[in-house]
C-alpha cells in the first residue's frame, strides 16, 4: 500500500470532478481516523491555480469573494473544520508541520 512508503496529495478524485471544501475536509478525518494523519500533505493552491488558468479574466473581488482568506484558507477554513471534527491540536500540527518537514527531509 502507498501509504506505507509515502506521503498522499491530491485535489481532485477524479479528472473533471470537484469536492466542496467541507467534503475534502471530512475526507481528510476520515484518512486520520483509518491511521493516515503521518502521511497527509494537505494543501489549498491548486483551487487557485486551476481557477486562474481556467478563468483568467474573474476579477480580484470575485475571487476574494470565492476566497475571503487567501493563503491562509488552510488555517482559518480548514484548522477550524478539523477541531470542530475532534481532531486534536497535536495532530493538525502532525499534518500541517511535521509532514511537510518530513517530506522536504526525505523521512
Amino acid at each position: 500500500m502507498a501509504f506505507r512508503t509515502g506521503m498522499l496529495s491530491w485535489s481532485r478524485p477524479l479528472p473533471g470532478s470537484t469536492l466542496s471544501p467541507s467534503v475534502r475536509t471530512m475526507t481528510i478525518k476520515t484518512l486520520i481516523d483509518a491511521g493516515y494523519a503521518h502521511r497527509l500533505l494537505p494543501s489549498h493552491d491548486h483551487t487557485f491555480v486551476r481557477i486562474m488558468a481556467e478563468f483568467p479574466d474573474i476579477s480580484p473581488e470575485v475571487r476574494k469573494h470565492q476566497n475571503p482568506y487567501g493563503k491562509l484558507y488552510m488555517k482559518k477554513m480548514v484548522f477550524t473544520q478539523l477541531r470542530d471534527m475532534g481532531v486534536p491540536e497535536e495532530t493538525i500540527k502532525t499534518l500541517f508541520v511535521d509532514n511537510p518537514k518530513n517530506f522536504f527531509k526525505g523521512i
